[in-house]
């Protein structure tokens, strides 16, 4: 049982130095104010428990500042489960979602964002596009600057590379 919100705003530094995550993912819905979600969510990345996972792939239905935060976390804690909802977040309309959803996905470093990163290459600001080639770079070792094209084809000669061995 959760006695969170009970008595008033929740200690979120209190309930990280506990480690108390079952009551940092209850503080994620606290419904009275977003900067208690907004800590909570990024307590959970700092505390790095694949038991966040969930609630803060649903954190990603927030406020814009609970959501950026949250998905900070899922690339913190680094589980495969969130990549879907990252690969997602590169659609965002907000470019630093879709930067830090980049960020995140390069910090989990899984191969299946490398299309979907490339992808996202090819319609982006400046600004964002150096996030998604920091990250094509952390998961590819490669590094082709800003050059969409040249990760296409990159990408497509490994690809075939890897179906050549199948």
């Amino acid at each position: 049982m959760s006695f969170l919100g009970l008595f008033g705003r929740p200690n979120i530094g209190e309930l990280k130095a506990k480690g108390d995550i079952d009551e940092l993912i209850n503080a994620l819905s606290f419904p009275d104010d977003h900067n208690v979600r907004f800590e909570a969510a990024s307590a959970l990345g700092d505390v790095g428990d694949t038991r966040c996972i969930e609630p803060l792939i649903e954190a990603l239905d927030d406020s814009e500042r609970v959501k950026e935060v949250a998905i900070r976390s899922l690339g913190k804690i680094g589980d495969q489960q969130a990549i879907p909802p990252l690969v997602e977040a590169l659609q965002d309309q907000n470019w630093e979602i879709r930067s830090m959803a980049a960020r995140s996905l390069g910090t989990i470093g899984d191969e299946s964002a490398v299309e979907p990163l490339i992808n996202a290459l090819e319609k982006e600001s400046e600004s964002v596009s150096w996030y998604i080639v920091q990250a094509l770079s952390n998961i590819t070792g490669e590094d082709f600057i800003q050059d969409a094209d040249e990760w296409k084809a990159w990408f497509e000669q490994n690809q075939q590379k890897g179906n050549n061995h199948e």
